[in-house]
This record gives C-alpha cells, structure tokens and sequence, in this order.
C-alpha cells in the first residue's frame, strides 16, 4: 500500500518548517511513507487570519492531487498547519484517510468537517497557541 504525507507547517515559520515540521520527513521515510510538504512562506497571527482559508484550498488540491498516486493520503499539521487542515475539512470535495494535528493553534477538542476518515492530536496543554485557540469562540 503506497502511503503518503502532506506536512503543513506552523506560523512564524521563516525556514518552511524546515526545523519543525519536516523534521519529520526521516521518520515517515523510514516508515515507507512519502513525506510532500506542503509550503506557504511566512504568516504572523495577523495574516492567519485572513490568509488560511487560500492554503486550505491548497490542501484540499494536494489531497486530491496525491489520491492519484497514493492509496492512502494523510495531513501532518503543526500549530497553523492543523488550523489550516481543519478549514480545508470544510470544503465538501475533501477526501483524506487521517489528520495528525501536532499543538494545533486551534482548540484541540475541534471536529473536522467533510472527508476526514480519522483524527489525531497530540498536543501540550501548555502551549500558548494551543491555550490561545481554545479560547477563541466557537
């Protein structure tokens, strides 16, 4: 069964997630998973706010994209990868075997919407975005 993963980055990242998020690559190489990442340059909290939904749409093409090539696709998100990957859970067309939210910088009791077979968080309660998001409104 060919299995890939499509690493989303955080916020106030300058390297692409290079020291977070893909620091995962080995770990999913290892496993015969493909590891895609998934970039969308710098974002500070302010441009979260009104650019997320564009990189979501992002995501929701590289799942589809990836189902070509790939019996299995999940989304690795850390901290607004995972707030990312929750908005693209709103697009109907999604069609994604798993999320792994690591810290996400939204509330980590959050329900994705459309097309997500499974879910995992891990997270430290402790963690300023994760505590932040928690108590934004739902």
């Amino acid at each position: 069964m060919k299995v890939c993963a499509i690493l989303v980055h955080g916020f106030n990242v300058t390297d692409s997630g290079f020291n977070t998020i893909d620091k995962l690559e080995v770990f999913f190489q290892e496993r015969g998973v493909t590891p895609i990442r998934l970039t969308y340059g710098y974002f500070g909290l302010l441009q979260t706010r009104f650019f997320n939904k564009k990189v979501a749409r992002r995501v929701v093409e590289a799942v589809h994209n990836a189902k070509i090539h790939y019996d299995r696709v999940i989304v690795v998100g850390h901290s607004n990868g995972c707030a990312i990957s929750f908005l693209a859970s709103g697009f109907p067309e999604l069609s994604c075997d798993a999320f792994c939210w690591i810290n996400p910088a939204l509330d980590p009791e959050a329900t994705p919407g459309y097309g997500v077979d499974t879910i995992h968080v891990w997270y430290s309660p402790s963690d300023f975005p994760v505590k932040l998001a928690s108590l934004i409104p739902k």
